[in-house]
C-alpha cells in the first residue's frame, strides 16, 4: 500500500525546504519542477525523514540530516482512500451527493436496528417487574 518508512540520520531537521525541493527535483519519477507539483510534505523529525507527495502519486522520503532522497516509490493508499471517500468517482459532488446521504441512511438504519433488537428485552423485563 504505502512505501516502507525509512529512517534518516538526524532527529533534528538540518535541511531547509528549498534543499528538499532541490532533492526531489532530481527524482524523475516524481516529475517535480517546482512547488506547484508537490501535493504535501510530512515532516517526521523523530524518524529523521520528510515525506514529499507529488501530485502524480509518487512519494519521496528525504533524509532531514543530509537532504538526500532515501526512497522514491508510488503510493497506492491514496488511490484506495479516494475510492473509499468517493472522490475517485466525481470529486466533491459524489462525496456530498452520494456518499454523505448513504452514510446518514446507514447510521439511521443502525440506530433503528439496535432499537428493534433491545426493545423486546426491555419489554420482557418491564412485564416481569410488574408481575
Amino acid at each position: 500500500m504505502q512505501p516502507a518508512e525509512q529512517r534518516g540520520t538526524g532527529t533534528s531537521p538540518s535541511v531547509e525546504f528549498s534543499q528538499i525541493l532541490a532533492a526531489v527535483r532530481q527524482e524523475p519519477d516524481l516529475e517535480v519542477t517546482g512547488w506547484e507539483d508537490i501535493q504535501r510534505i510530512d515532516v517526521r523529525p523523530g524518524r529523521g525523514v520528510a515525506k514529499v507527495w507529488s501530485k502524480n502519486g509518487f512519494e519521496a522520503q528525504v533524509d532531514l540530516g543530509t537532504g538526500a532522497v532515501l526512497q522514491s516509490a508510488y503510493r497506492r493508499s491514496d488511490w484506495i482512500e479516494s475510492i473509499h471517500d468517493g472522490s475517485f468517482f466525481a470529486g466533491d459532488a459524489s462525496k456530498l451527493g452520494v456518499f454523505l446521504p448513504s452514510g446518514i441512511v446507514l447510521l439511521a438504519m443502525w440506530f433503528t436496528g439496535v432499537w428493534m433488537f433491545f426493545v423486546p428485552f426491555w419489554l420482557k423485563r418491564k412485564r416481569r417487574a410488574h408481575e
